[in-house]
């Protein structure tokens, strides 16, 4: 009989601490589908897109967005979709979530391809020193388009070029932002669906042209699969120099869902450009 009150003192402080654990439980999960519910709802693109073109037999579509210009785009939050979460799950499994890639070599077939993977090699050197542009996380607006490709083909099974323009104008109610994308079931798209035609007139209209970001798809490391890289080709390079010069562009974006390399395009000159065919 004289054990019931410290029987009865430890059921109290057994209870107290059951339930500030059951509290703690419940805020950690408020807090966590908190941070996931604004990860996702602050990585959104502006509404539905319009159709500028079409071709059902490729999948290919040529998409333009356009609303205020969000700060959460350049946040590292990600957007909530199931295709990218699987594609990056994969990769984080294979361990192929590497700041800097690590493929399969090139095999080239002869002295114009060597020096042509030869100044590749170059490119992913200058974008990875940090010479010429800035190797970051990838920010929210890249991981929306990736996951957009991604939703509609595979990132692993299926990989496909996607190529996005963004131009911004300056109004009355703040920054607006016009976005552009190119694609198709294809590794890339046909210069039809290429979006700088249709984002060349809001240019002469005097838009801004912020930036030109396409994703380098999956590669193959063994049996596994690897990031691309996240450096310009050297066909990138050519067309963002033309791009450059003749619009005005801004920036250069490369990115692989899971890293993106940043380039002012005042550096594209640190970068190599294709060799000229053999006649």
């Amino acid at each position: 009989m004289r054990n019931i009150p410290h029987l009865i003192a430890c059921c109290l402080l057994l209870s107290t601490v059951l339930s500030a654990c059951n509290r703690n439980t419940k805020d950690e999960a408020r807090t966590a589908a908190t941070s996931s519910s604004t990860s996702s709802s602050v990585c959104t693109l502006p509404g539905e897109p319009a159709v500028l073109d079409s071709e059902a037999e490729t999948g290919s579509l040529l998409l333009r967005w356009e609303g205020p210009v969000q700060a959460g785009w350049s946040t590292t939050a990600t957007p909530d979709s199931k295709a990218f979460a699987s594609y990056r799950a994969r990769i984080e499994e294979a361990g192929a979530a590497l700041r800097i890639p690590v493929t399969d070599p090139p095999t080239p077939e002869n002295d114009f391809m060597r020096e042509v993977w030869r100044r590749e090699d170059l490119n992913i050197a200058a974008a990875t020193s940090g010479e010429a542009g800035t190797l970051r996380e990838a920010q929210c607006l890249e991981k929306l388009f990736y996951a957009f490709q991604a939703e509609r083909y595979d990132a692993i099974e299926q990989p496909t070029e996607f190529v996005v323009v963004q131009v911004t104008k300056q109004t009355e109610q703040g920054p607006m932002a016009r976005m552009y994308l190119g694609s198709s079931e294809n590794m890339f798209p046909s210069k039809r669906f290429y979006p700088f035609e249709a984002a060349s007139k809001d240019i002469d209209e005097g838009w801004r042209f912020e930036f030109f970001l396409h994703n380098h798809p999956p590669q193959r490391l063994g049996e596994k699969p690897a990031l691309g890289v996240p450096a310009p080709s050297t066909n990138d390079v050519m067309l963002a120099r033309s791009l450059t010069a003749g619009s005005g562009l801004q920036r250069v974006l490369v990115t692989n869902g899971f890293y993106t390399i940043d380039i002012p395009t005042e550096m594209l000159d640190r970068y190599q450009v294709p060799p000229e065919t053999p006649e």
